[in-house]
């Protein structure tokens, strides 16, 4: 008679089971490419420096810091792919600048400068800044590599992230000054 589990599965079958799930994993990490080999096979392809170093690093070593973001699309001969990759870029750059809001605001409350019921007001305010500063983000730049992988940067003009970032209402002067720090 065969052994079966508690729940009424013969052992066999579960041991099986768990057998090709671990070797499943063991091959989708062997095979999965990761970021640092599409940043390799971008150097290697003469892909420009904002898509191998990251844009915010690249502008940062410019001297020439901007808000950015790049977004990707698989498929350069499609109409779509365009606004597909441009949007992703957008969506790279306010989440960028969410990081950065959200550690001004850590940094803040950590240094007890932030009043109690402020951090609140000021999460609904960082929401509004994300989404002008989007508002005036362009695409600025497009890459296409070997496989016709298309890659878009979108930027935000430092003076009108600044401009955004000082028109917001519901932002105590120290946190619009710190976001603005770096641009």
């Amino acid at each position: 008679m065969l052994k079966k589990h508690s729940a009424g599965f013969p052992l066999y079958l579960i041991v099986f089971m768990i057998c090709i799930l671990v070797s499943g994993m063991m091959i989708s990490c062997t095979t999965a490419g990761g970021k640092n080999d599409s940043v390799s096979k971008a150097a290697k392809s003469g892909a420009p420096g904002w898509l191998i170093m990251g844009c915010e690093p690249y502008f940062r070593s410019t001297g020439n810091p901007k808000p950015c973001g790049v977004g990707y699309a698989a498929n350069d001969r499609n109409p779509l792919s365009r606004d597909l990759a441009a949007n992703r870029a957008r969506a790279e750059l306010a989440k960028n600048i969410r990081v950065k809001v959200e550690s001004v605001l850590q940094n803040e409350q950590s240094g007890g400068s932030l009043k109690y019921g402020e951090s609140e007001a000021i999460v609904e305010a960082t929401k509004q800044v994300t989404e002008a500063s989007l508002a005036g983000s362009k695409p600025v730049d497009s890459w296409t590599d070997d496989d016709g992988t298309l890659y878009i940067l979108v930027v935000i003009e430092p003076n009108v992230f600044r401009s955004t970032v000082s028109n917001s209402q519901g932002l105590p002067e120290n946190i619009k000054n710190a976001i603005q720090q770096g641009y």
